[in-house]
């Protein structure tokens, strides 16, 4: 990656880490199921971008634990590890760049870090004897539907904008074809 591509990458890490830790609680009602960083980190892996992705994953959760007045599960770590699947699910099982790879990326992004968050407050509360508040499975499935819904939003004005991504099939022959 360029410098330009680190600052960018960098600068769209905070502000999403931002607004998933300090601004979500004072939006209104279905603003608080949109939480972008997973989908940011999934398009990234999607794009062969995976030090974007690392990056921006490292990044928010370090915002994240840095502004967080409650705990939340070591942000870090969990972003890290949900990337770091998402990297082997890209590369080893998920290996066609569509909406559907794109939409199983999500779903195994979002598992994975609600593994990991349950193995967090497990932690929290056997070894910290301290108590971590999780978000239950209902509004975790709301979460996850926003995700497919950006997601797919994301995938396509990719698709469309950048040419990254092939989502017709060209009927024109050409002279190599």
């Amino acid at each position: 990656m360029r410098t330009g591509s680190y600052i960018a990458v960098s600068a769209t890490a905070v502000t999403l880490g931002l607004y998933q830790t300090s601004l979500l609680g004072a939006l209104p009602s279905w603003f608080v199921y949109i939480q972008p960083v997973l989908s940011i980190v999934v398009l990234f892996f999607l794009l062969k971008r995976p030090q974007a992705g690392y990056l921006l994953a490292g990044i928010s959760g370090v915002v994240s634990d840095l502004i967080s007045a409650t705990p939340t599960g070591f942000s870090t770590a969990r972003l890290l590890l949900t990337a770091l699947v998402i990297d082997f699910a890209a590369d080893f099982i998920i290996t066609n760049r569509s909406v559907y790879g794109a939409a199983i990326l999500i779903v195994i992004a979002r598992l994975s870090e609600y593994l990991f968050l349950g193995v967090a407050y497990y932690f929290y509360i056997f070894i910290l004897e301290r108590e971590l508040l999780l978000q239950d499975v209902a509004t975790y499935a709301i979460i996850l539907g926003m995700d497919l819904v950006l997601i797919t939003g994301l995938f396509l004005s990719t698709s469309i904008f950048t040419k990254r991504f092939l989502t017709i099939i060209p009927f024109v022959k050409s002279k190599y074809g």
